[in-house]
Order: C-alpha cells, then structure tokens, then sequence
C-alpha cells in the first residue's frame, strides 16, 4: 500500500508493509532514500508517525523504515506476548529483507534502546 500525506507544508511519501508474525500484524512504512538502510523505533505509547519530520530529513541520503510496534500504531493492539524477545523478534521480521541484504542500523527513542541493541546482536549488525 502506498500512502501520503501533508507534514509540516511537505508532502511525506511512503509505502506501507503489514507483516505477520507468531499470528500478530506488525505494519512498516518504508520512505524509501538511496543509502543504508535506517530503521527508527518509537518509545513508549508511541507509533510510527512520530518519526515524520526525522524522516524527511533522512530520504535525501538512507532508506528510511519505521516500525509500528506490536501493541502500538497501526500494528495489532492487544498481542498477549510483549516481551523484550518479542519486541526483538518483531523487527528483525519486519525490517531485514528476505533476500538478507544488510540488516539496517536501528535508531531508537526511550524504550526501544534495549530492542535496539537486541536486534543488532540477532541480526548481526
């Protein structure tokens, strides 16, 4: 699904991917940008929209993909696992590409520095 919408007088661009895992919907925007991959992760209560104006900073040099996390966003509401494994599990899923090409280099904003560092220790980043 490709969607849009006017941030801050720009318009930000982005296709969206609803991945499954263990039976919960995890939703990714992908914003595209020519480099490395970036993957940013919201905190606590959080979704990721938060990362718009980040974002359109971003694109001119990464590919830049934000995770809704399981239980926030538009990714499913009421998992009954929340744990840290996961969380960790979630966007290894949802953000390394089946073909295995470089993990990305996650980003992260209050809570989601321990997924962070889990996430680059199980994909090998």
């Amino acid at each position: 699904m490709i969607g849009a919408r006017r941030f801050l007088g720009a318009v930000v661009v982005w296709s969206e991917r609803v991945v499954v895992r263990d039976g919960v919907r995890l939703v990714c925007r992908d914003r595209g940008g020519p480099g490395e991959p970036v993957v940013l992760l919201h905190g606590l209560a959080g979704h990721a929209g938060e990362w718009e104006v980040v974002a359109s900073r971003l694109i001119a040099r990464y590919r830049v993909v934000a995770v809704d996390q399981r239980g926030h966003g538009a990714s499913e509401r009421h998992p009954q696992d929340v744990s840290r494994a996961a969380y960790v599990a979630d966007v290894v899923a949802a953000t390394v590409p089946r073909e295995r090409e470089i993990p990305p280099s996650p980003t992260d904003w209050l809570r989601s520095g321990v997924t962070r560092q889990r996430v680059t220790c199980t994909a090998g980043g």
